[in-house]
């Protein structure tokens, strides 16, 4: 199967190091977490929330076959349930590809949760593609009421590569910047 080119310009978005600790919502299939588990070494961590079934079984099949060295787990569920049970500050960086609670719906609450698992410095992504990679007011305007009432105070929105939009917080960032 070959991998979509919105999963790879995400994960090559990243900012990852051999020792991050990583959080995926909704990923689906376990693509993404294949590409993050090959940039991970011994000292990183992977967890994935998907509320599938499937999407759970796949991901689990994919992180046992990249061989990476770092820990990884699946867990199926909403994330609204399963970041709550996270530790606080453990997290370097969480990320979402194509999940559209942030903008469709209140998700303040969610931010909130992944504001606190993150540590300082730590960073949230959220990905959405398009069709010209321009993100609609509409979208822009939901995600960043959704952080920022969720406490980021800093959500820059870029476009990491053709056709794919992108928002990312920061933990203990003061100000709200566009490029």
């Amino acid at each position: 199967m070959p991998v979509p080119p919105r999963l790879t310009a995400a994960v090559d978005a990243l900012p990852l190091t051999p020792t991050s600790d990583v959080l995926e919502i909704g990923g689906g299939p376990g693509v993404a977490a294949a590409l993050v588990l090959e940039r991970l070494g011994a000292g990183g961590s992977y967890v994935g929330v998907d509320r599938s079934e499937v999407a759970e079984r796949r991901t689990r099949k994919r992180c046992a076959e990249a061989g990476s060295a770092a820990a990884w787990t699946v867990v199926r569920g909403p994330a609204e349930d399963v970041v709550p049970t996270l530790p606080a500050a453990g997290l370097d960086v969480a990320f979402a590809v194509n999940v559209n609670v942030f903008w469709t719906s209140d998700a303040s609450v969610l931010a909130s949760g992944l504001r606190r698992v993150l540590r300082p410095g730590g960073s949230l992504w959220l990905f959405y593609e398009t069709p010209s990679g321009n993100l609609s007011e509409r979208v822009a305007d939901g995600v960043a009421r959704s952080l920022s009432e969720g406490g980021f105070s800093c959500v820059t929105t870029l476009t990491p590569a053709a056709r794919l939009g992108a928002f990312t917080a920061s933990v203990d960032t003061p100000r709200v910047t566009k490029r």
